[in-house]
């Protein structure tokens, strides 16, 4: 998706993709407005989930959520080069913090283990003194 709104935006893209968006600066309603001078496309309102799935509202979702660095590409080999290279700091990122979570997950169950077998022992211990009283 992302390298067809690439396409779009260099104008490599046949007419029928180009004709589903419209990006922020062609829109005459709002000349003065910051996002006229941004790279980014305006998506397609849609009153239905299955709309969602259209090139007009996920092409620019996809191209929106990039980052400005990427859109300033012009070249096709450099964007999918820098795209894959975001992709997996993206995928790394995600990852590392995953297995954060999981570390602590066991560090915390390992802790809640050990109260739980101290909790039995100290009432295991107040049993054994009320035999002997």
């Amino acid at each position: 998706m992302s390298l067809l709104m690439h396409q779009v935006h260099t104008g490599r893209a046949p007419s029928y993709l180009h004709n589903c968006v419209s990006a922020s600066a062609d829109i005459t309603s709002r000349p003065r407005l910051r996002s006229t001078s941004s790279r980014r496309y305006e998506r397609q309102r849609t009153h239905l989930k299955f709309g969602e799935r259209s090139f007009a509202c996920a092409g620019p979702r996809a191209w929106n959520s990039l980052p400005s660095s990427l859109h300033e590409l012009t070249g096709t080999k450099a964007f999918k080069r820098q795209l894959e290279t975001f992709f997996q700091q993206a995928y790394n990122s995600r990852r590392n913090i995953s297995l954060l979570c999981l570390g602590l997950y066991f560090t915390l169950y390992n802790f809640v283990l050990f109260l739980r077998i101290l909790t039995f022992n100290y009432y295991f211990f107040l049993l054994g003194l009320s035999l002997f009283v």
